[in-house]
């Protein structure tokens, strides 16, 4: 799993905004949820020496997980999405590409009711690289971005993928992360790992 930076836990009004937004037809909360999430992002890349670099140089790729088919299907669109390019404006990295170039390979079962070995293997080979962004992240450093990380299958998933389409780097952000990664948080964006 690759380092993973959150803003908070993933708790309480936090995950009553993130649960309002993604499922409740929120969309008015994209603002507030952004703001929360743009320092997260911006200390993930200050971590990283080549983050940093990639950053000056345009060879920074932030990529939302897309989520399934299913949950698109049900909330008619990709949450995370907007989300992320108004925690990018907020980050002031105008220039920065949101790559939403994650795709899945295979239905999954729905994460909620799993623990963290079932979500793992749940996961375990379920996503690639769009074809038409394996230009985009070849050599790339690639930001994955989710809301919530749980146990971190998703991160890792990600990583795997993107790495394998030949990221030269994989960091992580996200909104919160559960009580179980959050103990390990010491302050505002504290490094997951």
């Amino acid at each position: 799993m690759p380092v993973c930076w959150v803003s908070g836990e993933a708790s309480g009004a936090l995950r009553a905004a993130i649960t309002a937004y993604k499922d409740e037809d929120r969309r008015d909360l994209v603002r507030p949820l952004a703001g929360w999430l743009a320092p997260a992002l911006s200390v993930a890349v200050a971590s990283s020496g080549d983050a940093r670099a990639a950053l000056a140089g345009r060879g920074l790729v932030v990529v939302p997980v897309t989520g399934s088919p299913r949950a698109r299907r049900r909330r008619g669109d990709v949450p995370l999405v907007p989300l992320v390019r108004s925690a990018v404006r907020s980050a002031l990295w105008g220039r920065v590409a949101v790559a939403p170039v994650l795709a899945p390979t295979r239905t999954t079962r729905d994460q909620s009711t799993l623990d963290a070995g079932e979500r793992a293997a749940n996961l375990a080979g379920a996503m690639e690289v769009r074809s038409r962004g394996r230009p985009v992240v070849a050599g790339s450093v690639c930001l994955v971005v989710d809301d919530l990380m749980t146990t971190g299958a998703t991160f890792t998933e990600a990583a795997r993928a993107l790495r394998e389409a030949g990221a030269s780097e994989v960091i992580a952000a996200a909104l919160g992360a559960t009580r179980r990664r959050a103990e390990h948080a010491q302050q505002l964006a504290s490094p997951i790992s």
